[in-house]
């Protein structure tokens, strides 16, 4: 994920809420993934949890898991990611089950593999 720092991290959100209130966003799901990451990131900070809609975790999870690095791409080739709480897979093969973001945030290579120990393991 790209750094920034306050002042051109405050301008780019404007500037994002501008295009959105435009009628006309253009979203990349790159860039999706990088106000996802951030937004987990903070809410993690605060304590308290980050309400996404399963869309959204869905198209970021579907597309790292073409665009991640080669380690986590075979994990995602033997294996199929079953979020718990948004109701997606991504993969192929036996379930490894979690929640969205510990999905997201391991196909980032921000956390674990997820497995919580439910069937299909």
């Amino acid at each position: 994920a790209q750094e920034w720092d306050d002042v051109e991290l405050v301008t780019r959100i404007r500037e994002s809420s501008v295009e959105c209130a435009s009628g006309r966003p253009s979203t990349r799901v790159h860039a999706l993934g990088d106000v996802l990451l951030a937004g987990y990131d903070i809410a993690g900070a605060l304590g308290v949890p980050l309400l996404v809609d399963a869309t959204t975790t869905g198209a970021v999870a579907v597309a790292r898991s073409l665009t991640a690095p080669l380690g986590i791409r075979a994990v995602v080739r033997a294996r199929t990611m079953v979020s718990t709480d948004h109701g997606w897979r991504v993969g192929f093969g036996p379930e490894l089950r979690g929640s969205a973001e510990a999905i997201v945030l391991f196909l980032y290579g921000r956390g674990p593999l997820p497995n919580d120990g439910a069937p299909g393991d």
